[in-house]
């Protein structure tokens, strides 16, 4: 999972920009076949070296919520909304009562980068809230599986990994898959890096609760490896899960929910 998420990060790094001037379409970055020649990089054995981002198309010249809610219809909304920063840009418009954003931070300031700053475009944003579904018919969209989101910058998809990984790979309900530890790897982005003082961060975060023998067999690969506890563990996301399932006793609909530990919500149901 470490790799994996560094070589797509490797590639979000460079390909998440404005779409309009994004150097790749979205489709082609999770094509088989580019995803397999990215596979290519993987070594079960060693850290490789930082992995540069790929060619998909060579041809080409080129602070946070989360709010999960499901109804007994099988309808399911996911909302992420944010300003990035504490009170974001400190500009409240007159008469509002709120304050505007800062995601302009999340540009880089190289001008041969696709994210460069530049009037017009839209900078990498972090904010992805999810729903999952289970397979449909042929041009169908299956009934609704799970409405989840764990926010928190750079970590938000590889949390997002983690706690898919744990309901659906390792059979744990909402609450468990969100309380089990997770890992973090260093994302140096603009705005919203892990390491600020880092020009290119490399550390592997493991979550407090991951036993230390973990940790030293991934330096033995080769990773550069820090165990982090106490408050910093907000390094690791806050999330909202809610999952959907059927129960042939009941001939219906049965959903359950967890809600982070490391913040500050809850799951209710609502009558």
């Amino acid at each position: 999972m470490i790799q994996a998420l560094r070589i797509a990060f490797s590639d979000g790094c460079w390909f998440i920009a404005e779409p309009q001037v994004s150097p790749v379409d979205p489709h082609t970055l999770i094509s088989s076949t580019y995803l397999a020649s990215r596979a290519q990089l993987y070594n079960p054995d060693r850290a490789p070296p930082p992995a540069p981002h790929g060619t998909p198309s060579p041809h080409r010249t080129s602070d946070t919520i989360q709010l999960a809610v499901t109804d007994a219809a099988g309808n399911g909304c996911s909302l992420v909304n944010s300003v990035a920063d504490t009170f974001g840009s400190r500009i409240t418009p007159s008469g509002t009562g709120f304050v505007l954003h800062s995601r302009g931070s999340g540009f880089h300031l190289e001008p041969s980068h696709p994210n460069a700053y530049a009037p017009g475009k839209r900078p990498y944003n972090t904010i992805i809230p999810a729903i999952v579904t289970r397979a449909g018919g042929e041009g169908e969209v299956g009934d609704l599986h799970t409405v989840f989101g764990v926010m928190g910058g750079a970590m938000q998809p590889q949390g997002h990994v983690q706690v898919l990984l744990n309901m659906v790979m390792f059979g744990m309900n909402p609450q468990v898959a969100l309380d089990a530890p997770r890992i973090c790897i260093g994302v140096s982005l603009p705005g919203k890096s892990t390491d600020p003082s880092k020009s290119v961060d490399n550390t592997v975060y493991l979550e407090e609760g991951i036993r230390e023998e973990v940790g030293r067999e991934l330096e033995r690969m080769g990773h550069e490896v820090q165990f982090v506890s106490g408050m910093g563990r907000s390094l690791f996301g806050r999330g909202q899960v809610i999952s959907v399932h059927g129960d042939p006793v009941y001939d219906g609909r049965v959903h359950s929910a967890g809600s982070d530990m490391r913040g500050d919500g809850m799951a209710a149901p609502l009558i």
